[in-house]
């Protein structure tokens, strides 16, 4: 059996992949930063999906050049003149489009002055004469030209799933001529899509009367004035010049000097390793998942999943927990609704790998009875603990299952280090961070009608999925808490206090030791410092008034907005008082909000 070649038109699986999500009426797909994704996943799912169902013996991709530097728009300047520009939102995907057609293990094949047609025909034409099944992946009818016995054009257009496989016969029987009059069909009836001017007047079906009367282009210039109708004689005759330019824009070049050999073209060969980094950052979850089903990213974690069958391990369980600085919990329910929720199990994950599940399938007693012994292990106060969301619902509190102590939240810590995911669920994130497949619930229950709940399945069964649970959430702690720390704004040394600024007319929450950097009075944070901290129109509250403005950090009484600065300070009104009588500090406030902002931050006492 001979040897399959596919040959992609990585330009028109881009387009056809960036235009199949518009005008749906669905949202854009972009990253939670807003990188727009339609293009990539399309070519990346098409591609997927084709290399799965055909399995080639050699698979190569071609993109286009940069327009300015065709060849043929050397030749005819207006050559693909009335495209309108690439989108932007396209353009900026094609470096991610090129990424992933390498990580899919492809090579790519260019031109600096030609098309990418003009490569894959050159392919095309090798492969044949060193004898392979040549399929060209594309929906650009300039093709058909060169498809005979050995080369066939696969339909972009149509499913992957089903393709749509163009021989000769299925060429003869869509356009109405053979392979070998493509190119004088297309140069009679032009391509609007390519500009390509052809001649006026005549369309398909008087170019395929016309071909099919006379053979070729040449035949019919040879019996011109045997054509029948005379306008379409006329334009004929008016119009050679742009027959033998649009013949010339047509015809595929199958002899180009390319940097890569046929016999270096071999199957497509996935890397996870350049994968992987690519899904994680566009966000391809469902990509994701099918890699991770297929490879491992990481060092193996052996899975060591106990089920507590007796009382003795039991209390082994919780000595080991009560002697872990970090441990994991996860529980499982059964029921729909939330006030039919009954507590079936709990996991405890010790170690990555290392999980044991404590099924409460017991009578009323003996389920009081394991609750009653897990409460022993009662976290320190210096004792961590990880748990995650899927942990037991509200109710499960009534069952006297507390968790206290407790160190991470998987949802809670995944949102505030990236709120701009659209799921926090455990098994994306196990995806996003370790690139594993977790066991979904309905691989575990079933569906439909054969549905069960976890009170129904075998304790062991429902054990293994709960500790995967308990083990990932603990395997999770470590980077979700590096992130969270990466992300939390960092917080002052500085002793921070409300004091009401008699310069700004406002209540400022500032560090005793932060300065206004124009006047060295105010605090940065009560005015900007462009307005050179010019008195504002706000009135000081009265003092009587036993309510104060909130500030960002912390709340003030306005009874303490008189100076008390020493007898140095330059108001003459607080000298007096000064020396008068001392000022009470209001018990509201911070015992530094007594001071003239704009006088002591300058350094008097």
């Amino acid at each position: 059996m001979s040897k399959r070649l596919f040959l992609i038109d990585g330009t028109a699986l881009a387009y056809r992949s960036f235009f199949a999500f518009q005008g749906t009426g669905r949202a854009p797909l972009t990253t939670k930063d807003g990188h727009p994704t339609a293009a990539t996943y399309g070519f990346c799912t098409t591609l997927r999906a084709l290399l799965e169902r055909e399995q080639p013996d050699a698979v190569a991709i071609a993109f286009d050049g940069p327009r300015a530097d065709l060849l043929r728009t050397k030749i005819y300047p207006e050559y693909k003149s009335t495209r309108t520009k690439m989108p932007d939102e396209m353009a900026v995907q094609l470096d991610d489009i090129r990424e992933a057609a390498r990580g899919f293990g492809l090579p790519i094949v260019e031109s600096e002055t030609h098309e990418a047609d003009d490569v894959i025909g050159t392919l095309a034409v090798q492969g044949r004469d060193a004898g392979m099944e040549v399929f060209v992946v594309t929906g650009d009818k300039d093709f058909l030209q060169i498809v005979d016995e050995h080369i066939k054009l696969w339909n972009l257009r149509s499913s992957t799933s089903k393709p749509e496989i163009f021989d000769a016969a299925a060429c003869e029987a869509k356009w109405g001529v053979g392979p070998t009059a493509m190119v004088d069909l297309l140069a009679l009836m032009g391509d609007s899509s390519d500009n390509v001017p052809g001649v006026p007047k005549v369309g398909q079906k008087t170019a395929v009367e016309l071909l099919q009367q006379f053979g070729s282009l040449d035949g019919i210039y040879q019996h011109l004035d045997e054509v029948k109708k005379p306008s379409i004689q006329q334009s004929l005759r008016d119009n050679r010049d742009k027959a033998l330019l649009s013949q010339q824009l047509v015809t595929l070049q199958l002899d180009l000097p390319l940097g890569v050999e046929l016999d270096a073209i071999g199957p497509a060969t996935p890397d996870p390793d350049k994968l992987r980094p690519l899904f994680q950052r566009l966000e391809f979850k469902n990509l994701l998942a099918d890699l991770a089903a297929k490879a491992t990213p990481q060092e193996q974690v052996e899975q060591h999943y106990t089920t507590v069958a007796s009382p003795a391990e039991l209390d082994a369980l919780l000595r080991r927990l009560g002697a872990t600085e970090r441990f994991a919990v996860a529980a499982e329910t059964t029921g729909k609704r939330v006030q039919d929720k009954a507590l079936v199990g709990v996991a405890f994950a010790e170690a990555p790998g290392r999980a044991s599940y404590v099924p409460l399938d017991g009578t009323a007693g003996a389920r009081a009875a394991v609750l009653e012994s897990s409460a022993r292990c009662s976290p320190r106060r210096r004792r961590r603990r990880t748990c995650t969301t899927q942990a037991p619902d509200d109710r499960a509190a009534e069952r006297r299952l507390t968790l206290a102590g407790v160190g991470t939240d998987t949802m809670l810590a995944s949102y505030c280090a990236e709120p701009g995911l659209r799921s926090h669920a455990l098994g994306d994130l196990a995806l996003q961070h370790f690139a594993y497949k977790k066991t979904s619930e309905k691989d575990v229950l079933g569906s439909g009608r054969k549905q069960r709940t976890f009170a129904e399945l075998d304790p062991a069964l429902v054990g293994d999925y709960v500790c995967e649970e308990a083990d990932l959430v603990l395997r999770l702690g470590v980077p979700l808490r590096r992130r969270c720390s990466a992300t939390a704004p960092r917080r002052s040394t500085a002793n921070w206090s409300c004091r009401w600024c008699r310069c700004c007319s406002t209540w400022s929450a500032a560090a005793s030791r932060s300065t206004c950097p124009t006047c060295s009075g105010c605090p940065p944070t009560c005015r900007p410092a462009s307005t050179r901290c010019r008195p504002a129109s706000t009135n000081a509250p009265a003092r009587s008034s036993t309510s104060a403005r909130r500030s960002s950090s912390a709340r003030c009484c306005s009874r303490t907005s008189r100076c008390t600065a020493s007898p140095t300070c330059p108001s003459p009104s607080a000298r007096r008082r000064a020396s008068t009588r001392p000022i009470t500090t209001c018990s509201r406030s911070s015992p530094n909000t007594t001071r003239c902002r704009r006088w002591c931050s300058s350094g008097a006492s």
